[in-house]
């Protein structure tokens, strides 16, 4: 048995998370997310070093963007993160293995192969890109991506 507190333990499993970031080289810590969950989320866009700069400069008391105006489309800057990490880590549908058997009729099927609802129906997506992409954004269930932040592919 180890030494540490259960804060401990959770900030050890928040940081394995970012494991699933190989290349990424900077995070932005979110302490208090949705639902208290606290999360690393990789600093990534043509952006990028802009944001590492601004963070540089910013001391830990202050807030690295002190007003954040109302009218800023908050959940569609969320979408088009959500799109780029997807695009950067997804496989091709066709390269994904069929590794499951359906029990009723014996054909295999893709088992990281998500098929999109609602709007986006029938489309197929890379599952486990998806999962990364939940997790970059504080959510961990891949149809609240699919259903609301990645589109356009």
């Amino acid at each position: 048995k180890n030494n540490l507190n259960d804060g401990e333990l959770a900030y050890i499993n928040t940081l394995r998370d970012t494991r699933l970031f190989p290349e990424a080289e900077y995070f932005v810590h979110i302490r208090n997310g949705k639902g208290g969950r606290e999360r690393f989320s990789p600093i990534l866009g043509d952006n990028k070093e802009k944001i590492i700069e601004r963070m540089k400069n910013t001391s830990a008391e202050e807030k690295v963007f002190q007003h954040v105006p109302t009218n800023m489309d908050v959940h569609g800057y969320r979408g088009d993160y959500a799109t780029l990490i997807y695009k950067s880590v997804a496989r091709p549908i066709n390269k994904i293995p069929y590794d499951k058997v359906n029990k009723g009729t014996g054909k295999k099927y893709q088992g990281d192969v998500y098929v999109c609802r609602k709007d986006e129906r029938k489309k197929k997506l890379d599952r486990q890109a998806m999962y990364i992409c939940s997790k970059a954004l504080g959510h961990n269930r891949v149809s609240v991506v699919a259903d609301n932040y990645i589109r356009g592919l």
